[in-house]
């Protein structure tokens, strides 16, 4: 079956009710997927603002038992209790 289709002033083609909400059904979905990839962005941001802190702790932990510094003199120069250098170690 053939349909007449519109067309505007500019030569764009008039949608349909059905194509015009396939449309906005397409845009909302695009919409939320960015939205999600700018969310899990934040969250990869926020995690590494978090780790490399804590990874450059248990580099220097390693680094100074290395150098033979017992584990109460790396946990005093890190302001750490004895225990959290003990579970680096």
């Amino acid at each position: 079956m053939r349909w007449l289709r519109w067309w505007d002033n500019e030569g764009n083609l008039l949608l349909t009710g059905s194509e015009e909400a396939k449309l906005e059904r397409l845009h909302t979905e695009q919409e939320r997927q960015r939205a999600d990839a700018e969310s899990q962005r934040a969250v990869r941001a926020a995690c590494r603002r978090h780790i490399a802190p804590v990874q450059i702790q248990w580099d220097a932990i390693g680094q100074l038992l290395g150098m033979g510094l017992t584990v109460e003199q790396v946990a005093q120069a890190l302001s750490l209790s004895v225990a959290d250098v003990e579970r680096v170690d």
